[in-house]
């Protein structure tokens, strides 16, 4: 049997290939090769697919980053040669072998004849991601599938500071399930789960802005922990400006707040301080804080300053 599974949450695709697995073999002693199309040819996975094994009849091979199936432009391919030996392959395949395609990817290409043989004689298996508007409902059948009780605003703030992330959602669900075994309240997410940097980058700019120095200071010792590197910041900071920057034009075009939300597609809170922001600083504050990061940004790719102490120096001199 041949098998595609493909979607851009990678965890969750590893997930799935594990199921595969784990169905094919049952109480069998496994025998797995894992191939890199990215490294291996064509001809080493149909020769691995053909191969026998000593220790047993049944055999999986899982070759990842099968980007030959994907639509994405400027990933390795095959040949036309190539294409039809694979496929001369799949159609007379090893009965004890089972062919596992993986593609960390949602951009498949529907065209691809391998994709289309696979659709007719085996099995795909899509990994969609989980859009914005289904995550609340996400989390909480996650909670009440391990019987743990959480609140409506634990739950909204839960939601706002992973960020649609599902890797961020599996690391800080593992810290609050150390900690809580029941009945998640909002202090419990405020103290246990960490804001997303975007967030926080935002937080600091408003606070920056506003002239507000030991809210800065707090928030800039959040990122040190993080070990968060000085450009990185300085990336951060940079979006969250260009973010108040396009606020400020649409508001200049006289748009509404909701078209606003809509034209970005942006946090509605985001949204929502930044117009607050923008009728209480003003707009050559934004310039200015542009100017100096640019110049930073500068210096320090060319060792003129250095990084930490140039950057600390510009928090408190804003």
């Amino acid at each position: 049997m041949v098998y595609l599974v493909y979607g851009s949450l990678k965890t969750r695709v590893k997930k799935q290939v594990s199921i595969i697995v784990d169905s094919i073999f049952k109480d069998e002693e496994r025998n797995v090769v894992e191939l890199d199309f990215l490294e291996n040819d064509v001809e080493q996975i149909i020769d691995e697919c053909n191969s026998f094994s000593l220790t047993s009849f049944t055999k999986v091979v899982i070759v990842y980053n099968s980007f030959f199936l994907s639509s994405e432009r400027g990933k390795k391919k095959i040949s036309e040669e190539e294409k039809e030996a694979l496929l001369d392959y799949l159609k007379e395949e090893n009965e004890d072998t089972s062919l596992i395609f993986v593609l960390d990817s949602n951009k498949v290409n529907l065209k691809n004849e391998i994709y289309k043989y696979i659709l007719e004689n085996g099995k795909i298996t899509e990994i969609k991601d989980i859009q914005k508007n289904e995550w609340p409902l996400f989390v909480e059948t996650y909670f009440k599938k391990k019987n743990i009780k959480i609140s409506k605003d634990a739950l909204n703030e839960f939601v706002s500071r992973i960020n649609s992330d599902y890797d961020a959602f599996l690391n800080e669900t593992q810290k609050l399930l150390l900690y809580k075994d029941n009945n998640i309240t909002l202090e419990d997410i405020k103290t246990i789960v960490t804001k997303p940097m975007e967030e926080n980058s935002f937080e600091l700019v408003n606070n920056l802005l506003y002239g507000n120095k030991s809210k800065v200071l707090s928030i800039y010792q959040d990122f040190k922990v993080l070990n968060i590197q000085v450009v990185r910041l300085i990336n951060l900071l940079t979006t969250s400006l260009s973010f108040l920057d396009k606020v400020y034009l649409l508001l200049d075009e006289n748009n509404s707040e909701q078209d606003i939300i809509r034209i970005l597609n942006a946090n509605p809170f985001q949204v929502k301080i930044a117009i607050r922001n923008l009728r209480n600083i003003e707009y050559s504050k934004i310039k200015k804080a542009f100017n100096d990061l640019y110049n930073l940004d500068y210096k320090i790719k060319h060792s003129e300053v250095d990084p930490i102490y140039a950057f600390e120096l510009f928090l408190i001199n804003f």
